[in-house]
C-alpha cells in the first residue's frame, strides 16, 4: 500500500485506485530477497479497471443467450452481467500471464526460492455478487493454490519438495489458514509453540474445520465442514447467502464412493459449472429438435445451450452426466442421442439417461436404439410416472386407479429388455417397496434437501439428484 497509494487513500482498501498494474511491480518482487507479500488488484471488479490490456485476450463465449449462460433469475436489465463474464475472463488471462512471470523468475534463481500462489476468495461473477460473503455461495470460498519450487531448492531440500508433491496428488479438503504454517515449514522456520494448524502437506485433520463465523442478528451463523452421517450439519444456523452448493459438495465428499450424487436441472451454462464443481453428477433436461440435442425444460424454450457444452463442461472432471429426455419416446430422438453418445462417450463418466414415463407406448419401436446405448456402457432408466406414483403412496385404497395404471405402465418397462434402472420422485417410495419385480432394478430419485440427506434411505438408491431449487442460475 506504500508503494502507490497517497497517504489520504491508503486505508480505503478496495476503494482505492492503484496507479500502478500488477506487472509493473512483479519486477520489483523479483529482485527482492527474504519473503514478499504481493496482493493483486486484477480480479477485483470493475475488471479491467485493474489490468493492463495489452497483456490479456479475450475468451470466446458460446453462442447462448442470456438465459442460458445465467438462467432465468436475471432480467433483461441485467446485461452487464454477461460483459462482467467476458471482463473476468479476460482478468484471469492477465493474473495467468503475472503468475508466469514470476514462476519464470524465481526459475531462474540459483538460489532456493519457492512461490505459493493462492486466493483470499473467489469471485461469483454469473450470480453478480462478486465476492459479497452477506449473500454467500460456494464459489466463493473455492480458490486456487499453487506451489512452486525451484530446482535450486528441489536440490536443496529434496525432502520438503518430495512432502508437497505426494500431497498435491491427494484429493482433500484444505483451508487457507494452512498457509501460514506452510509457509513457516517450506523456510524451515520451527515454532517453539505447538502449532495446532496442519501445514498443506500433512494429513491429520483440522481441528476447526469451519468458515464464515459471524454475530447476526439471528444468532451466531457458520458453515461447518464436520457432516455427520446420522445427524447431519451442525445445529448452528447459516445466515446470508446460498449455502446448498457447499453443502450439496460435503454430502458427495462423503459419500462419492457409495452413492452417485447429482445436482438437480443444470439447464444453464452457469448452473453446470457449479454442478461440475459441487457435485459427482450433472442432471439435465435434454430435448432432442431434429439433429440438435438443446438443454431446456418445456414449457421454457431453447436458449442455444446444448449437449455439447455441457459434455465440454464434465469433462474437465470426468462428471457423470443423469440425461433427463423429455422427448425420446420418440425413436428419431432416440437414435440422434445414440448416435452422439456413441462418438463421445468416453469423454465424460457414467452417463445416465432417463426415458420418459410415455416411453412405454413405443418400446417395440426403441427397443433398438436403447439396446444400442446399453452396449455403449450407459444407464437406460424409465421415468415411473409420477402423477400415477404419489397418489398410489399416499392412498393406495382410494387411489386405487392410479395403483393400477402404474403397475401396467411398470411391468410394460420392467419385460421391455430395455432398463437398467428405474427412477421416481421419492415421495413415491413407499408404492415402489411394494413392486417386488422392480427389486431387481437399481433405484434412483430426487429431490433431496441436503439438510435432510441424513434422513434418507440412501442405501436403497444408486443415483441421487439433490434439491437446487435456491441456485441463483435456474432454469
Amino acid at each position: 500500500m506504500d508503494y502507490d497509494l497517497n497517504v489520504d487513500e491508503r486505508y480505503k482498501g478496495n476503494m482505492t485506485s492503484p496507479t500502478v498494474k500488477d506487472h509493473e511491480l512483479i519486477p520489483q518482487l523479483l529482485g527482492q530477497t527474504g519473503v514478499t507479500i504481493f496482493h493483486s488488484y486484477a480480479g477485483h471488479g470493475s475488471y479491467l479497471d485493474f489490468i493492463d490490456l495489452r497483456f490479456s485476450h479475450g475468451v470466446s463465449m458460446p453462442p447462448i443467450s442470456m438465459l442460458g449462460i445465467v438462467g432465468a433469475g436475471f432480467s433483461s436489465l441485467d446485461k452487464r452481467m454477461i460483459q462482467d463474464v467476458k471482463d473476468y475472463d479476460r482478468a484471469m488471462t492477465y493474473i495467468d500471464r503475472n503468475v508466469e512471470q514470476v514462476m519464470r523468475g524465481v526459475q531462474s534463481r540459483s538460489k532456493p526460492a519457492v512461490v505459493l500462489y493462492f486466493s483470499d476468495h473467489g469471485e461469483a461473477v454469473f450470480t453478480r455478487r462478486g465476492h459479497d460473503s452477506s449473500k454467500y455461495i460456494d464459489e466463493m470460498t473455492t480458490v486456487p493454490f499453487m506451489m512452486f519450487f525451484n530446482e535450486a531448492y528441489r536440490a536443496k531440500y529434496p525432502e520438503v519438495f518430495a512432502r508437497y508433491q505426494a500431497s498435491a496428488q491427494i484429493d482433500d479438503l484444505k483451508f487457507l489458514d494452512q498457509i501460514v504454517p506452510t509457509v513457516m515449514d517450506v523456510l524451515r522456520i520451527k515454532s517453539k509453540y505447538p502449532l495446532s494448524i496442519p501445514t498443506m502437506a500433512q494429513r491429520r485433520s483440522h481441528p476447526h474445520p469451519v468458515i464464515m463465523e459471524r454475530e447476526t442478528l439471528q444468532g451466531p451463523s457458520s458453515l461447518d465442514f464436520r457432516y455427520d452421517g446420522a445427524k447431519g450439519f451442525s445445529e448452528l444456523k447459516f445466515a446470508g447467502g446460498t449455502p446448498e452448493p457447499t453443502l450439496t459438495w460435503m454430502i458427495n465428499e462423503k459419500y462419492k464412493n457409495e452413492r452417485t450424487i447429482c445436482y438437480h436441472r443444470a439447464n444453464s451454462y452457469a448452473k453446470a459449472l457449479r454442478a461440475a464443481s459441487v457435485a459427482g453428477c450433472i442432471e439435465f433436461d435434454l430435448v432432442v429438435e431434429g439433429d440438435k440435442l438443446s438443454i431446456y425444460h418445456p414449457p421454457t424454450s431453447g436458449t442455444g445451450f446444448e449437449v455439447e457444452h455441457m459434455f465440454q463442461i464434465a469433462s474437465h472432471r470426468k462428471n457423470k452426466l443423469w440425461i433427463d429426455s423429455k422427448n425420446l419416446n420418440e425413436p428419431a430422438a432416440c437414435q440422434t442421442l445414440q448416435k452422439y453418445l456413441g462418438k463421445n462417450r468416453s469423454r465424460v463418466g457414467e452417463i445416465f439417461v432417463e426415458f420418459p414415463a410415455e416411453s412405454v407406448t413405443r418400446v417395440n419401436e426403441l427397443r433398438s436404439c436403447a439396446l444400442g446405448m446399453r452396449e455403449m456402457g450407459v444407464r437406460l432408466s424409465y421415468y415411473v410416472p409420477t402423477h400415477w406414483l404419489v397418489p398410489c403412496a399416499q392412498d393406495p385404497i382410494k387411489n386405487k386407479a392410479a395403483c393400477t395404471s402404474l403397475h401396467s405402465d411398470l411391468n410394460t418397462a420392467m419385460q421391455s429388455g430395455m432398463f437398467s434402472d428405474l427412477s421416481f420422485d421419492f415421495l413415491g417410495y413407499s408404492a415402489m417397496q411394494k413392486v417386488e419385480e422392480a427389486k431387481k432394478f437399481s433405484w434412483n430419485t430426487w429431490t433431496v434437501k441436503p439438510q435432510d440427506f441424513h434422513k434418507f434411505q440412501r442405501q436403497d438408491f444408486r443415483y441421487i439428484i439433490m434439491n437446487t431449487s435456491t441456485d441463483p442460475n435456474t432454469y
